[in-house]
């Protein structure tokens, strides 16, 4: 995201980073993941995650599929 102030959808400059606690869940199982680093918009409720918070999360969220299927982690 090139302008973090302001929302990408409606333009709105009322754009702000927030760190959430958020809850995966697969096949009737929750993962909690805090920290969770999105950009919400005060103008249309827009939320974007952050682009770094989610290539660090995908493992883990992974994995936490791969233990929920029986499957080995990495």
């Amino acid at each position: 995201m090139k302008d973090m102030n302001q929302c990408p959808i409606c333009g709105g400059s009322n754009f702000e980073r927030r760190e959430v606690t958020e809850t995966f869940e697969y096949k009737g199982q929750s993962l909690e993941y805090p920290n969770y680093v999105v950009y919400a918009c005060g103008s249309c409720g827009e939320e974007i995650v952050d682009s770094k918070c989610l290539k660090e999360s995908d493992r883990k969220i992974r994995d936490f599929y791969r233990q929920v299927d029986g499957l080995l982690t990495l």
